[in-house]
């Protein structure tokens, strides 16, 4: 019995099907309160600009809320209370439609939230995405075995083991970011 061992490398392309948009909102102030309700109402603006671009605002989902304390160093080299910091990171993530991207981009760049936003492009089925990669590396490999098998003037047979050891599958997801 002949045994040939092969390798396989499958690549798969495909276009974004969906878009994640993360938002970033700020407020500073000396006093907590002050902090906290304006950092709300900037969210609320941004959950109007996400209506009124066409989105439910539902699916906006808080990734951090976080209030700290800023200090500043006095003449004294002392460290003295500055301010409060408050920030509060959203995403939202929905099916790729250029224009209701663009719709929901232009309507946080001229609406009154000031939040920075990053866009990521990804894909929604990515374990499908996988298999497909999988599904080539295994017919590279096959074609690569009757290629050999052929130059060494043999019949291939049947398949007699796939070792499934270190695989390495990559989705590239490209991330841009703006300050509107």
């Amino acid at each position: 019995m002949n045994i040939i061992r092969v390798q396989g490398k499958g690549r798969v392309e495909a276009d974004p099907d969906q878009v994640s948009l993360s938002f970033q909102l700020e407020s500073r102030s000396p006093h907590y309160a002050a902090c906290v309700e304006e950092l709300h109402g900037a969210t609320e603006s941004l959950r109007h600009e996400i209506l009124d671009a066409g989105l439910t605002g539902e699916h906006l989902k808080t990734r951090s809320f976080t209030v700290q304390t800023l200090y500043r160093t006095d003449c004294r080299d002392r460290r003295v209370f500055d301010a409060y910091e408050a920030s509060h990171d959203l995403v939202i993530t929905f099916p790729f439609r250029q224009d209701l991207l663009g719709r929901v981009l232009a309507q946080v760049g001229q609406g009154q939230s000031g939040a920075q936003v990053n866009v990521t492009f990804s894909i929604a089925d990515s374990e499908g995405l996988r298999q497909r990669v999988l599904a080539r590396a295994v017919e590279e490999a096959r074609s690569n075995a009757r290629t050999l098998a052929a130059a060494a003037g043999l019949k291939l047979g049947e398949i007699l083991q796939i070792d499934y050891g270190s695989v390495e599958v990559h989705i590239r997801e490209s991330e841009h970011r703006f300050e509107l």
